[in-house]
């Protein structure tokens, strides 16, 4: 059985919220588990009930699932990770690559992408008249977005001593891909213009500064 529902992001996405309730109940009523297309998952009730959407739109994480990709871009030795799910929210999937192949890296990359995706989120929330805002040219990210992003989970995130905890960037579309989802658009996170289209850029380098400005890994 195939539920679908067509919303706007409105009223922190009451339309989706709505949307998973009605899919709770229909599960519950035929004992049955829940399958997501976007992000691949699938899922009993309660696993579902646990991370439905609050009305705060802060736990967005458990709405998101960030998959590892190799990063042919960069060249060996490097990872990209890339969201899955944003289109339930009206808005484009995120990419970052560039990363390094660590844990404390990936694992500081993830919380970013959440935090963007918070923002993102909050960003794209339909005006009064019914019509898309365009998300601004360069986004600041900063680490009270990452921390919301968790909703629930306090302790999550960790703090950075001594560092801005707050990163400037730039999204730009990259050329669809075998296992994108379909017709949906994926953005790359980039640094901001000014940096990122000079002749120079050296984007594994702006990541590695990114994530120790935001969070202190390096």
């Amino acid at each position: 059985l195939l539920l679908r529902a067509h919303y706007r992001n409105r009223y922190g996405v009451r339309g989706l919220r709505l949307l998973q309730t009605l899919v709770r109940i229909v599960a519950t009523d035929r004992n049955a588990l829940i399958h997501d297309p976007d992000t691949g998952e699938t899922m009993g009730v309660a696993a579902f009930t646990d991370r439905r959407l609050q009305s705060t739109v802060g736990n967005v994480a458990d709405q998101v699932v960030v998959v590892p990709f190799p990063d042919e871009r960069n060249g060996e030795g490097f990872v990209r990770l890339t969201t899955r799910g944003m289109r339930r929210f009206g808005s484009v999937d995120l990419e970052l690559d560039g990363l390094p192949r660590n844990v404390e890296a990936l694992e500081a990359a993830t919380h970013l992408l959440y935090g963007l995706a918070l923002k993102m989120v909050r960003a794209g929330e339909y005006d009064q008249e019914g019509y898309a805002v365009e998300v601004d040219d360069v986004i600041e990210l900063t680490h009270r977005d990452v921390v919301q992003a968790y909703a629930g989970q306090p302790g999550r995130v960790p703090h950075c001593e001594g560092c801005p905890e707050r990163v400037r960037l730039h999204l730009v579309e990259r050329p669809p891909e075998a296992h994108d989802p379909i017709e949906h658009v994926v953005a790359r996170v980039v640094a901001p213009r000014a940096q990122s289209d000079a002749a120079d850029y050296d984007h594994p380098a702006w990541v590695r500064g990114a994530l120790a400005d935001l969070l202190g890994v390096r």
